[in-house]
């Protein structure tokens, strides 16, 4: 689903450069157009059992960039549904609309209950608190 490519690519630019730890990603909040909201995480998004189902969920699509810093053709497939690490982060992702975006491109948001904010530079914009490093 094209609306979920600029999200995930903001996604993984936000993990990489700041090096955050997948495990310790309290939530994900994606502000996203109507459209994309409706059509990307209704309820069966967050528990896709099918490649179709995944392909055009945004939570699981989210998922495995924070997960496994990478989203591969190979990750749609009904055997990749159930990594763990995968499976423990779709309910922390929480898709909402935001009707100022309609007008605009998408802008979406990762956040870690605590610690630092980082910022990706895209158009969107993808906000991460995760723990400082010690």
């Amino acid at each position: 689903e094209a609306l979920t490519h600029q999200p995930i690519t903001a996604a993984l630019e936000v993990m990489q450069e700041n090096s955050i730890d997948p495990k310790e990603v309290k939530e994900v909040l994606v502000e996203t157009t109507t459209r994309g909201a409706d059509i990307l995480s209704d309820p069966s998004k967050y528990k896709p059992t099918t490649k179709e189902t995944a392909d055009h969920s945004l939570p699981y699509c989210i998922a495995v960039a924070v997960a496994k810093g990478n989203v591969f053709p190979s990750d749609f497939e009904e055997d990749a549904f159930r990594d763990p690490l995968v499976w423990s982060l779709l309910d922390k992702i929480k898709v909402v609309a935001n009707p100022e975006i309609d007008a605009l491109i998408s802008k979406e948001f990762i956040k870690v209950t605590w610690g630092k904010l980082a910022f990706s530079p895209q158009p969107i914009i993808v906000a991460c608190f995760f723990p400082p490093k010690s």
